[in-house]
């Protein structure tokens, strides 16, 4: 890769990264509100990441979604890597779903670029 298709990489990684950090401050430190009134998987992933930190595993305290996950019953049809990412971050920042908004955009938004660019280099 030449010096100039280097400069541009980084370049589109560096807009990437600062709008996906706009969305991630604009989204802010709630997961409901009427900027997030369309985003209810965020809830249910908080949700689980903060049953992985108490201890009780993949499981709901309460009834979930509409009502076919009972309370305490595990789950298989969430992801279980997101809420795992989550209760990392959780704990090491507090219940703050601002942090794992920002972690989040700095990493996939340069690694998406990087593998983008990846996959056109070998399929070109």
């Amino acid at each position: 890769m030449s010096h100039r298709e280097r400069r541009w990489l980084v370049a589109i990684m560096v807009i990437a990264v600062i709008l996906r950090l706009g969305a991630a401050f604009y989204l802010g430190d709630t997961l409901t509100g009427e900027r997030q009134e369309r985003a209810y998987d965020q809830v249910s992933y908080d949700a689980l990441a903060q049953s992985l930190l108490a201890g009780r595993g993949y499981s709901f305290e309460q009834d979930w979604y509409p009502g076919f996950t009972p309370a305490g019953a595990p789950t298989a049809h969430w992801s279980f890597l997101y809420p795992l990412y989550l209760a990392g971050v959780y704990a090491f920042s507090g219940h703050h779903p601002l942090a794992a908004r920002l972690l989040q955009a700095l990493i996939c938004g340069a690694l998406s670029v990087w593998l983008i660019h990846r996959l056109g280099r070998r399929l070109a």
